[in-house]
């Protein structure tokens, strides 16, 4: 058997919430396009990691980028079965939301729960993935696009480098959530300042404070609730927690405390749809065939799809949560070992109460489900390890002072690293460090609007770190594959965003 790598490692995901994804890889894949990728999920001590068969993986990288590019059109279908797929995700989670679940039957709760299942697996393997694919690991559409890109800016003599040009075509011509978010509070900050009492309520009081007095302005208060109510998920990814009502308090107080200029407020409303319109000035001066410009559409759409997508996934775990905690109490369950079901355990689990206890606890510990040419197969306990232990292993790190990833935003930037994996340490950041990660998710967008550059160790065109930092406009350099083990706390170090090169400095 040949080395398998993990593709990608993720706190706090279950077995409900992954394996739709690895079964379109190992499975749909082949019957779709006859390409064989062997691979597993192994959830252990809170982490996920999804592993591939090396060779395969890279095997389908290549086949799929000579389809992409041969007929971009397949991209193009996926895309609008992802957008229709979520989108019916989202509202089965919205009427898991709206419904009172302890005065449902054992059989409605189950065939909600099947529903549930369905909508999330159709989301996950129904669109996007065979771009993605191409991105992971091996950067090949990204490499693909910048080749037309480069020679587009050669012949053309145009002023944009090819870092600058690919950060422009990359980027959506949607707002994501969190910059509708953020719009929105802005707005909210905005009828702070046209509003004395309640404006200097912010700015001098403590959070604590402002929530007691807030009934004092019913009219604002209502709004704030309905901005919290309306956005608390956001960060949920797929345990939580979700943000309470005292963090857009704080947000806030802060701006308040800031007291923005006019300029910076001109500056702030702008910014949005500043980006949108840069990518669409350039677009212009860009003369493009219309082969061409259908793969970069593609790609700014996978940006924007991929963050849609993810949106609906932790929207709808934060909705799950209600589920899985109602199947779990009517089993005599934690919400822990309720999330450890395999989907299609669930409905005999409710209708007959055919489950092993002993067997959710062992998945808790260690579980694996593999597909080896298609064929499924779960492995827990003692047995989970020795597969995990016979197909990956560990890479060895060469200590190097000069490392080497992608660039998701150009830009050149020197700072100190503060090294953040978790929404615990991002009390290290300061304004202007470089913040550096495994790879990125919401919880920790505080840390990187505090960054002067951002740098992960996976991730392509499509993921958060690149996303992000776009909207933020914070230089980036993504998939370097070893930043989290060789950078440390404290240390200085030169980010040449546009090169992809970080280079550790003297102290």
């Amino acid at each position: 058997m040949s080395r398998w790598f993990s593709m990608e490692s993720i706190r706090k995901l279950h077995p409900a919430h992954m394996l739709a994804f690895q079964r379109y890889v190992c499975v749909e894949l082949k019957e779709k396009y006859g390409i064989r990728i062997d691979g597993a999920c192994s959830f252990h001590s809170k982490n996920t990691e999804i592993l591939f068969d090396r060779k395969q993986f890279d095997k389908a990288a290549k086949s799929l980028i000579k389809k992409i590019v041969k007929n971009p059109e397949l991209v193009e279908e996926e895309h609008k079965n992802l957008l229709k797929f979520a989108r019916k995700y989202k509202k089965v989670s919205q009427k898991i939301l709206k419904t009172n679940l302890k005065k449902i039957s054992d059989k409605k709760l189950a065939d909600l729960a099947a529903e549930y299942i369905k909508s999330y697996a159709l989301s996950h393997s129904n669109g996007g993935h065979v771009l993605q694919l191409t991105e992971w690991e091996n950067e090949l559409y990204t490499k693909f696009i910048q080749s037309v890109l480069k020679k587009k800016i050669e012949r053309y003599d145009l002023n944009e480098s090819l870092a600058e040009a690919f950060s422009l075509v990359s980027t959506p011509e949607k707002l994501s959530n969190m910059q509708k978010q953020e719009k929105e509070i802005f707005n909210l900050y905005l009828e702070l300042l046209s509003k004395p009492n309640l404006f200097n309520l912010f700015r001098k009081k403590s959070e604590k404070e402002i929530e007691k007095q807030l009934s004092n302005f019913p009219v604002f208060s209502k709004k704030l609730n309905k901005h919290y109510n309306k956005w608390l998920w956001l960060p949920f990814m797929y345990e939580g927690p979700a943000w309470n009502k005292a963090y857009f308090i704080e947000i806030l107080s802060s701006m308040a405390k800031q007291y923005l200029t006019k300029e910076e407020i001109k500056l702030r409303k702008g910014e949005p749809k500043s980006l949108i319109k840069k990518k669409k000035n350039f677009m212009k001066k860009l003369p493009l065939a219309e082969k061409e410009k259908l793969y970069f559409k593609i790609l700014s759409d996978s940006v924007y799809l991929k963050a849609y997508r993810k949106d609906a996934m932790y929207f709808s775990c934060f909705v799950s949560e209600k589920l899985f905690r109602e199947i779990g109490r009517r089993l005599h369950l934690s919400l822990t070992q309720a999330r450890f079901f395999l989907p299609e355990e669930l409905k005999p689990a409710l209708l007959y109460k055919n489950f092993s206890e002993k067997e959710l606890n062992s998945r808790i510990d260690f579980v694996i489900v593999k597909w080896i040419n298609k064929k499924e197969e779960i492995l827990s306990g003692k047995k989970a390890r020795a597969f995990f232990n016979k197909v990956f292993k560990s890479i060895k790190i060469k200590k190097t002072n000069k490392l080497f990833g992608s660039t998701a935003v150009p830009g050149f930037v020197k700072g100190r690293v503060k090294v953040v994996n978790h929404p615990n340490e991002i009390f290290k950041m300061n304004q202007g460090d470089v913040m550096v990660s495994h790879s990125t998710n919401p919880n920790l967008v505080p840390a990187m609007k505090k960054a002067g550059a951002i740098i992960t160790d996976i991730g392509g065109i499509t993921c958060h770190a690149a996303i992000v930092s776009r909207e933020l406009n914070i230089p980036c350099v993504i998939g370097t594959k070893v930043a989290t083990k060789i950078l440390k706390d404290s240390e200085k170090v030169e980010v040449d965003a546009t090169k992809g090169v970080i280079k550790r400095l003297k102290k």
